[in-house]
């Protein structure tokens, strides 16, 4: 099931994950 969570929480909202992801070089690195 936990799986499943994250592939549901990636499938929705995927730009959110690589936005956040690419950001870091914006000085986010809250995902990390």
């Amino acid at each position: 099931m936990v799986k499943s969570k994250k592939k549901k929480e990636l499938i929705p909202q995927p730009n959110s994950r690589f936005l956040r992801v690419k950001c870091l070089n914006c000085g986010n690195q809250q995902i990390i």
